[in-house]
């Protein structure tokens, strides 16, 4: 040694000046002796295999399992022991099982098995793949590819992730190497790709350098749709801010207002529990506590409706708070205070709120599971239609401002508030500049849900006569050569002909192959056809 760094006693674990004195009188001290007489006594570590069973092995495994699919991998740590401990006497006093092991178990044994059952299930099947690129805590880019296909294992439709890919690049050319490369490895082939999904991003799906415009070029039937949730989310986003600034803040401000404040939370209880003459715990209305948030798109109109409620409490609170709070907050509880006494706004609230809450209930519907197609977009349609009809007549001419459906609750709020001010000339002209702020605001959601309508929802529609109530009806049926998505079908357009005729004359109710009756659901229907008499209209039930 040079004696720059310390010399160091293991059994002791202690550093040493790097002296031979101090080393030797270290070497001799009681406390040197005891520690090392206790190392050389050591027993050697066995590094014999661990007799384990197949049972003991399957336990583990499917305790990882369990662990993976519902709990942090740490929980582990504490659920072994428990289980050992009240498990004396049977095969659970020989789990070893904690978080290391654990995490080796999810990642060497039970994923490999997975994706190759994965695998294994999809190959040679037409796909749908969904794509979607984020960012993780740590600022690491990532490209989520999920797949969508009949699984003849399961007998149905199955959504799976196929692979979580680390990208550094977000550019289109690098997002559809990356899905390509995850498609590769499993086995499939993008010509075999007949759905692509993903958000509205350019990147993703935009018609020239994109992770589409590729896919298009290697499977030309392919079929793109946008995420109709946020599409629908963006529509409401957009029109909003035809409205006036003051109502941003108010829905912004007033959740705001209580969100990190359990005195204020428990002051507006006990003001609603006057005016409602009961418990805000026992009481069906909602309280004004709930805050916006941009990715959460079924909030906004909760918010609308929670605060349209309480309005005449939210009055009074903020009243009250203006005299009460600390000076540095009461210029905000004066300036809500007035925007609530304000009549004006309350207007607006009330147009609001049923515009939000429908287009929501569409969103909502969309992020159902095990809905058919075309009944999606059906409901789309509908929605657009009657959102156009409140602005466009019959012949798409813009209606004029005294002509549109604004809502019938706010109408009646708005002839109240003029009959309340005596027909006051200054209060017409508000109300007035309001019905015109409202039309602009139906005018925008129209035009923008018109320019977020999926292209391709006629062929969706379509697939309605594929369900059974049409496919076994003689009369409602159509002629194979008008249903959707004929390239699927001119491959064995022969053999799916025959079937297709042929399919109308077997007895399902009475042929065993559905055991309560024929299904309502097309999914399931095809299902059964694949398997009649193994396979005879195997063409038919996989052509779509």
């Amino acid at each position: 040694m040079d004696g720059s760094v310390d010399a160091h006693c293991s059994p002791c674990r202690t550093n040493i000046t790097p002296r031979l004195s101090n080393i030797s009188k270290h070497e001799e001290s009681a406390k040197h002796k005891r520690q090392a007489n206790l190392v050389s006594h050591n027993s050697k570590i066995s590094l014999a295999p661990r007799n384990v069973n197949d049972h003991i092995k399957e336990m583990e495994l499917q305790l990882a399992l369990a662990i993976t699919c519902h709990t942090s991998i740490m929980a582990i740590d504490h659920l072994g022991e428990i289980m050992v401990n009240h498990g004396k006497g049977s095969s659970l006093e020989h789990l070893k099982l904690h978080r290391t092991k654990c995490s080796l178990l999810i990642k060497e044994v039970i994923a490999p098995a997975l994706y190759r059952d994965l695998c294994e299930d999809m190959a040679g099947q037409k796909y749908c793949v969904i794509l979607d690129e984020s960012t993780d805590v740590s600022c690491n880019k990532l490209l989520c590819v999920i797949i969508r296909f009949y699984s003849k294992s399961e007998k149905k439709i199955v959504t799976a992730l196929l692979s979580l890919i680390p990208v550094i690049k977000a550019t289109g050319e690098d997002l559809f190497q990356a899905l390509k490369g995850s498609l590769e490895n499993a086995g499939l082939s993008l010509a075999n790709c007949v759905g692509y999904a993903s958000d509205g991003a350019s990147v993703m799906v935009g018609e020239h350098n994109s992770v589409w415009s590729r896919i298009k070029e290697e499977s030309p039937n392919c079929i793109l749709i946008k995420c109709v949730c946020h599409s629908l989310a963006l529509c409401i986003k957009h029109a909003f801010e035809k409205m006036p600034a003051n109502i941003g803040f108010m829905l912004s401000e007033i959740p705001k207002w209580f969100s990190k404040s359990s005195v204020r939370r428990d002051s507006y209880k006990q003001l609603f529990t006057a005016f409602e003459g009961c418990p805000a715990e026992e009481s069906t209305l909602p309280l004004p506590f709930q805050k916006c948030n941009q990715t959460r798109w079924l909030v906004r109109g909760k918010v609308i409706y929670n605060i349209l409620t309480n309005w005449e409490i939210l009055q009074t609170y903020f009243s009250l708070a203006e005299s009460e709070v600390d000076a540095n907050v009461r210029f905000k509880a004066r300036m809500i205070k007035e925007m609530l006494n304000d009549p004006i706004n309350h207007l607006y609230f009330h147009f609001l709120s049923p515009v939000v809450s429908e287009v929501e209930r569409v969103n909502a519907f969309f992020q159902a599971t095990d809905l058919e197609a075309h009944a999606m977009m059906k409901e789309l349609s509908v929605y657009y239609d009657s959102l156009k009809g409140r602005v466009y007549s019959s012949s798409g001419v813009p209606l004029p401002t005294d002509k549109v459906n604004y809502g019938a609750k706010f109408v009646f709020e708005a002839d109240a508030l003029i009959r309340h001010q005596n027909n006051d000339e200054h209060t017409v002209r508000k109300v007035h500049k309001v019905y015109g702020r409202c039309h602009t605001m139906l005018l925008e959601a129209a035009a923008q849900v018109q320019k977020r309508l999926p292209s391709s929802k006629d062929i969706f529609q379509g697939l309605s006569h594929l369900h059974p109530s049409k496919i076994l009806n003689q009369v409602g049926r159509i002629a194979l050569a008008k249903l959707p998505m004929q390239h699927l079908i001119h491959e064995k357009i022969d053999e799916i002909d025959n079937q297709y005729r042929s399919i109308l004359y077997v007895n399902w109710q009475e042929s065993g192959t559905f055991e309560d009756g024929i299904p309502t659901d097309t999914i399931s229907f095809w299902s059964g056809v694949l398997e009649y008499q193994d396979g005879q209209f195997e063409d038919l039930a996989t052509m779509h």
